[in-house]
């Protein structure tokens, strides 16, 4: 049985992580570079300290993310981000914007295919992180094509849906149009 859970919220609560100013989860040996799981159990277990929401220390006075967001969706004086301005909420449930992307996101604003990550990026807090980046799948010509002209009326071939899923693309964010759009959006931003 799936159930929802406020994962980021959780992890703060139980001491595991702090939010950023862009109102994301770190901890302090991952960064925000980590994948956050629940698991339920009905196994009765001791009490624990319940952590108040709190956002880390560093923030106060950093701004880089807010000066890096290519849509302004992170003000410094606001604890939660803009989620309305934020490109991964454009750029991961397409049928909100059937007529393309909003105006006000600019050709320099696309930086992935799914979700936006300027911010996680440029954060000091993810510094000694850089170098265990994981490199993902490479795609071949024909792949690319198959993604840029695949508008949603037929299934990705095995190749194409093996890496995406290899990606952390679940079947769930693998909406061929979406991915179509996004990619289209992402390379006429590379020949600007």
């Amino acid at each position: 049985m799936a159930i929802t859970l406020p994962q980021k919220m959780l992890a703060v609560h139980s001491g595991l992580a702090l939010y950023g100013r862009n109102n994301i989860c770190y901890s302090p040996e991952f960064g925000s570079h980590m994948q956050i799981m629940s698991y339920l159990s009905d196994l009765p277990c001791a009490e624990d300290i319940w952590f108040p929401i709190k956002r880390m220390e560093a923030c106060e006075k950093c701004n880089a993310c807010v000066t890096s967001c290519p849509t302004d969706a992170i003000n410094k004086n606001q604890h939660i981000i803009n989620s309305d301005k934020c490109i991964t909420r454009v750029n991961e449930v397409p049928e909100n914007y059937p007529d393309g992307f909003p105006e006000w996101i600019g050709k320099k604003a696309h930086n992935s295919i799914m979700g936006c990550s300027v911010c996680q990026d440029c954060c000091p807090c993810n510094n000694h992180n850089k170098m265990n980046e994981i490199i993902g799948v490479k795609f071949t010509e024909e792949e690319t094509m198959e993604i840029l002209c695949n508008k949603g009326n037929i299934s990705y071939s095995n190749s194409v849906s093996a890496k995406l899923i290899t990606l952390g693309m679940l079947p769930e964010y693998t909406k061929p149009l979406a991915l179509s759009r996004n990619l289209t959006a992402f390379l006429n931003k590379q020949e600007l």
